[in-house]
This record gives C-alpha cells, sequence and structure tokens, in this order.
C-alpha cells in the first residue's frame, strides 16, 4: 500500500528495508573514513608547522578547555598559541610579558596549537614530546 503524500507514516513497511539498509551503509562507511581523516589532522609534520616568534604580551592562563594560552606579539600582529600537554606546566606559566619565544604550531581551526615552545632558545617543549603526547591521546 502505498502512503499518499504528507500523510504521516504509520509504522515499519517491508518495502522500506532497502532505503534504511542504504541509509545504514553510508553511515557506516561515513564513520569507517573519519577515524583515520581525525589522526591525520591531529599529527602533524614537522615541515606543516607555522613558524612564530615574538614576546609574550601578558602571563599564560589556562582557559576553560583546559589549553594553556600564552599571547604573543610577533611581526604580523598578536597571536594567541595553545598548548594542550601539561607535562611542562611550570615552565609555560612562568613565562612573563617582555619574555621572548619562538615556536612552531599548527593552525586548526582558526586557533595555533603548539608543537615546539622555546623561551629564549631554551626548549621548553619539543616537537618529539608533542608527538608522543598526541599519539597516546589518539589511542
Amino acid at each position: 500500500m502505498l502512503i499518499p503524500y504528507g500523510a504521516p507514516n504509520r509504522g515499519f513497511s517491508p518495502l522500506n528495508l532497502p532505503r534504511m539498509f542504504l541509509v545504514l551503509a553510508i553511515l557506516l562507511g561515513f564513520i569507517a573514513l573519519l577515524a583515520p581523516l581525525s589522526r591525520k589532522l591531529f599529527m602533524v609534520e614537522e615541515g606543516d608547522l607555522k613558524f612564530f616568534a615574538g614576546s609574550v604580551q601578558r602571563a599564560p592562563t589556562q582557559d576553560s578547555n583546559g589549553l594553556i594560552r600564552i599571547r604573543v606579539e610577533t611581526s604580523d600582529g598578536p597571536h594567541d598559541l595553545l598548548v594542550e600537554d601539561w607535562s611542562h606546566y611550570q615552565e609555560i606559566i612562568n613565562l612573563q610579558a617582555g619574555d621572548y619565544v619562538t615556536a612552531r604550531a599548527q593552525s586548526l581551526l582558526g586557533e595555533y596549537h603548539i608543537w615546539e615552545l622555546k623561551h629564549d632558545g631554551v626548549t621548553i617543549e619539543s616537537y618529539q614530546d608533542m608527538y608522543q603526547f598526541s599519539a597516546r591521546k589518539l589511542e
């Protein structure tokens, strides 16, 4: 029996099975593709990182998402750099306004996530540390 256009659906019909399985197959395929793509988004090659050099504008703060936010004034304007890995929390939080830092960061949804951070030439967060942190986070 065909349901007239605009009439309410009155339950399950065997005629709907092929459509239901097609939609289910498309959803499962989409989910299967998302896992490897999401890992690729979060794991970045060293050559793909953007370089920042400048002075810290104010002491780093912790935002509501648990990220450490460092405001840095560079030659092309101010940038907020974010740190996810808390293993070097003490060194990062001790940065003061005017301290010179260099960083390599990944742009993700308009924000810059730090993969390497140096203060006056001394490495605080290395690329290898951040790579291992990201790999553990994705497991």
